[in-house]
Formats: structure tokens, sequence, C-alpha cells
């Protein structure tokens, strides 16, 4: 029995099943604590466009419905397709979030800079902590 245990153990060693999913939940947790933290940005700190584009191929890989998602001015534009729709709300709150978390796993940090009534468009202003 204690064999057949020892052998199991490797296994799960080997394949990385056993620290994988730890490590997982670290990060996420790491990401989702980041994100939070208030910081000061660098006003002198341009985003590059690659780092946009990472940005928006983890928006697209959400696959988040009656959503328009862009870029300008050092932020990303999220517009649900209705003020009024419930759904298309919530959506855009998901892409809002994505976009803060996958800010914060580049080590970058974003903020909502502001958000337009009638339409219900966010702005996420993407940055370097000072």
């Amino acid at each position: 029995m204690a064999d057949n245990y020892i052998e199991k153990r490797m296994e799960e060693l080997r394949s990385g099943a056993a620290s994988q999913s730890q490590s997982q939940i670290r990060n996420l947790d790491s990401l989702v604590v980041r994100s939070a933290e208030k910081a000061v940005m660098d006003p002198k700190y341009k985003v590059h466009s690659l780092q946009f584009a990472a940005i928006m191929v983890t928006v697209k890989r959400a696959d988040v419905p009656n959503v328009d998602v862009s870029t300008a001015d050092g932020a990303v534009i999220v517009a649900p397709s209705s003020a009024s729709d419930a759904a298309a709300l919530i959506n855009a709150g998901r892409v809002v979030q994505t976009v803060i978390l996958k800010a914060s796993e580049m080590g970058l940090c974003a903020a909502i800079e502001n958000v337009d009534a009638s339409t219900a468009a966010t702005r996420v202003l993407i940055g370097r902590k000072k």
C-alpha cells in the first residue's frame, strides 16, 4: 500500500498537477490584491502599442458579447452596446475587470478614469506606478 502511494505521488510531481493548481491560485490572488491597490501613475510613462495589443488579445479571448472595446490616448474604452441593457452593462464590467487584471499581470496599473453616464462607456487608464 505504501509503495502504491509513493508511485502515485511521484506521478503527480512529474506531471506538475499537484503544484500547478497552488501556483495558479496564488497568482490570481496576488493579481486581485495588486489590482485593488491605489497607485499614483507615472505621467512620463507611455504604454507601448504591444502592451495594448496584449490587453486586447486577452479581452478578445474572454469573448464577451454586446461590448465595444477600443484604445485611445493611453486608455482602454469599454462601452456596452446599450446603456439600458442589464446584460450588456454586466458584460462591460467583466471586460473592465479583465483589463485591470491583465494590466496587473503585466506589471502595470489601471484606474477607471471616467464614466460617461449617457452611454455607460468606461475609460480605463493604463500606466506604470510612480
